[in-house]
């Protein structure tokens, strides 16, 4: 990526300008949060606008049916994107709402259940890898705090249903079951 825009001054007066920059500048490719890509295009959509671009990689947050369908709808297909800062894992997915493919180059990627153990395909558990690249100091079954949908492995290749995000980041509903968002 040649040029990058800061979602922090994305908001109500300034969401024109990101639109008519993209529409003048006409990326093949973009790459992005699911939520500022799709707050644009939201607002390509109320502009009757189509973006027409080769791909949109959603990274770094968790993403609704929602926004896939509204950003494919004027930007453009999506694609899925799943990595972490300490570069100990890297999954891609080859079509939208595809399976996610994580790299064996990178790391190992374990799917863990809550006694840590490897769960079984279709089963959900916390997402932890063993990277190959930080010899300095490496992470070694390091737990990230995501939970995942283990769809099975394949010639090293772990492939992933689903990231459901982080184990953290949940609702409490009144009758005191948790709510991942």
């Amino acid at each position: 990526g040649g040029t990058a825009l800061s979602g922090h001054y994305l908001n109500s007066d300034t969401k024109g300008a990101y639109l008519d920059f993209l529409l003048h500048y006409k990326p093949e490719f973009i790459r992005g949060y699911p939520s500022l890509v799709s707050e644009i295009a939201s607002h390509a959509l109320e502009r009757n606008v189509y973006l027409g671009c080769k791909g949109v990689e959603l990274s770094s947050e968790s993403h609704s049916d929602h926004q896939v369908e509204l950003i494919e709808s004027v930007v453009g297909p999506v694609f899925d994107q799943y990595g972490h800062a300490e570069a100990s894992i890297f999954g891609y997915s080859l079509e939208s709402r595809g399976l996610i493919f994580c790299s064996p180059m990178y790391g190992l990627v374990e799917i863990l259940d809550d006694a840590g153990d490897q769960v079984g395909p279709g089963g959900t558990g916390e997402v932890v890898v063993t990277g190959f690249h930080n010899y300095a100091m490496p992470f070694i079954r390091y737990r990230t705090g995501d939970l995942a949908v283990l769809e099975g492995e394949v010639d090293g290749i772990v492939r992933l249903r689903t990231v459901i995000g982080r184990t953290q980041d949940y609702l409490l509903s009144g009758d005191g079951v948790r709510h991942l968002i």
